[in-house]
């Protein structure tokens, strides 16, 4: 098992009342099986820097999606007018 699938199993079964969340966490082990390992810890890594509460079916529309999410970099990536041909510059609007 991954750390990142390791780490949120006992996140959740860390709580006060872990038979509260005994089903999401065995829901997860089953995505283990059905999915790979390294992809199932890149989806919780994601899971956790973007919802407040990670299911099962947030997980596995992350894994179904993985290529919308998998370049996260080129999201940080300024666009430059260059790229695209429909952007037109300030002075178009400057008269």
């Amino acid at each position: 098992m991954g750390s990142e699938i390791s780490g949120l199993i006992h996140e959740l079964l860390a709580d006060p009342h872990p038979l509260k969340h005994l089903r999401r966490a065995q829901g997860i082990l089953r995505l283990e099986q059905k999915y790979d390992r390294s992809r199932l810890s890149r989806a919780i890594a994601q899971a956790k820097s973007n919802c407040s509460s990670i299911s099962c079916q947030t997980l596995e529309k992350l894994l179904k999606n993985e290529s919308h999410w998998a370049h996260s970099d080129d999201r940080d990536r300024p666009v430059s007018r260059n790229d695209n041909e429909n952007l037109r510059g300030a002075d178009l609007y400057l008269h």
